[in-house]
């Protein structure tokens, strides 16, 4: 059934010899309305800098590009499934080079590095790619997402990067969600992920081996694929008419209820409002509305610690959430719970989350006062049935039944990484949350994914 003829805001609308028709209430007027970040992270990208994975520009190569990003091309119409279809219309268990097929990309080497990602990866990654249209990687992305009104992701390059010739190419573009400048805040929360009691991946090097590549890499793309297999499942790709537009598809999914999410949200609710409240001031775009009723100042890391403990999230990040027809989706809680499973089921890597109090100048570990310090928190009984519905639904007939029943080592790791300067870092995506926007030298450690 066609949807109804009715108008975008007039700000969003461009002239359109094959313009389809949008509805007012559909999840495509939401995008274009409210994820006014997506649209903004796309003005940069010139799409005549991709290719395809060998290095040509193709009709094919050309088409992805105009559907990943057809809000540069016809703000008011996204690509049908037959004109951009995904990848499990060839396959439900997709090859690496059927992968590589839907990649485009402005460097070659971010293509070469892609592949060796593929061939290392579990195959069960390489089966969540059939609920994606399309891969971009390009020297501008920032941060990497993916994106419901295409079915594509968008891949940061500088998880890619082996050489410092390779780095030079990637943008040093801060990350529009770090905020730096404002009202300070004396705590923070700390993530690092672990292998065999060291720190998993390097994360500033003038050079990375594979393995490091692989790791965070696979943190990612986990991430990501997450949210397309959430918002896009096999079956429901098999079954669209393939003139459906691809966001009808989604539409459909989130009216029946099918999605992961919605049903982790009916089932094992996220509970506390004051770390709500903290993931949007933390996360959200500079132009997004927050209606926040915490006052952070008068709070402390064992604050936070005491409404994290009890509640069912593995992260600070899983509590921000996306609004559609005025309901608050939690889309990134669905997302940490798969990537913190995936990697620790296919690499035994470990991640650690926690609360600190600041109590000096950030120059030393002993500037902090940790309050929290959480191994493996997916194991935690608050969080294991969540962990487990999640995996199970994106990756249903799994082998992983019985994986979160067992007794994992969840002693507490390192909590501070020795630099070579001999001083202390906070390990790996720690940032001391701030009240105010700004634009500083990119954070190149910091989480770059939603």
């Amino acid at each position: 059934m066609k949807p109804l003829f009715l108008m975008l805001l007039t700000i969003l609308l461009t002239a359109c010899d094959e313009g389809a028709p949008i509805k007012q209430d559909s999840r495509l007027y939401e995008i274009l309305v409210k994820d006014k970040e997506k649209i903004r992270s796309s003005e940069g990208i010139n799409l005549n800098d991709f290719r395809d994975a060998d290095g040509e520009q193709t009709s094919n190569s050309k088409t992805i590009a105009n559907c990943l990003y057809f809000n540069k091309i016809t703000p008011d119409r996204t690509c049908s499934i037959a004109e951009n279809p995904f990848i499990a219309s060839s396959s439900v268990t997709p090859t690496k080079a059927q992968i590589m097929e839907k990649l485009i990309v402005s460097d070659q080497w971010m293509a070469d590095n892609f592949a060796k990602v593929l061939d290392q990866a579990p195959a069960e990654m390489l089966t969540l790619f059939s609920s994606v249209t399309g891969i971009a990687i390009h020297r501008d992305i920032r941060p990497a997402y993916f994106w419901t009104a295409t079915g594509g992701i968008y891949l940061d390059p500088i998880y890619l990067w082996e050489t410092a010739e390779q780095l030079a190419t990637v943008s040093q573009q801060q990350d529009f969600r770090i905020k730096e400048g404002g009202e300070t805040l004396d705590y923070v929360s700390f993530t690092s992920y672990y292998k065999d009691g060291a720190p998993a991946w390097t994360s500033e090097a003038d050079a990375r081996d594979q393995q490091d590549v692989l790791y965070m890499m696979s943190a990612l793309l986990f991430h990501e694929l997450a949210h397309a297999r959430d918002a896009y499942p096999v079956d429901a790709i098999l079954e669209a008419s393939s003139e459906e537009f691809t966001y009808q598809l989604a539409d459909r999914v989130e009216d029946i209820g099918a999605s992961v999410t919605k049903q982790l949200g009916r089932l094992f609710p996220l509970g506390s409002q004051v770390l709500k409240d903290l993931a949007s001031i933390r996360y959200s775009g500079p132009n997004e509305e927050l209606n926040i009723t915490t006052d952070f100042f008068a709070l402390s890391a064992d604050d936070l610690a005491a409404e994290f403990v009890p509640d069912g999230a593995n992260d600070d990040y899983s509590y921000y959430a996306r609004e559609f027809d005025g309901m608050r989706n939690y889309y990134e809680d669905t997302a940490m719970l798969f990537e913190e499973a995936m990697l620790k089921i296919h690499f035994d890597i470990d991640k650690e989350y926690g609360f600190a109090n600041i109590v000096g100048n950030q120059g030393d570990c002993s500037d902090y006062d940790v309050v929290m310090q959480i191994t493996n928190r997916i194991f935690d009984d608050s969080v294991k049935n969540r962990a487990s519905l999640v995996v199970n639904g994106l990756l249903p007939n799994n082998a992983y039944q019985a994986y979160f029943l067992q007794d994992i080592d969840r002693a507490p790791l390192q909590f501070c990484v020795p630099q070579s300067d001999s001083r202390s870092e906070l390990s790996q995506s720690a940032a001391k949350p701030s009240t105010q926007n700004s634009e500083t030298k990119p954070q190149l450690g910091a989480r770059r994914w939603h």
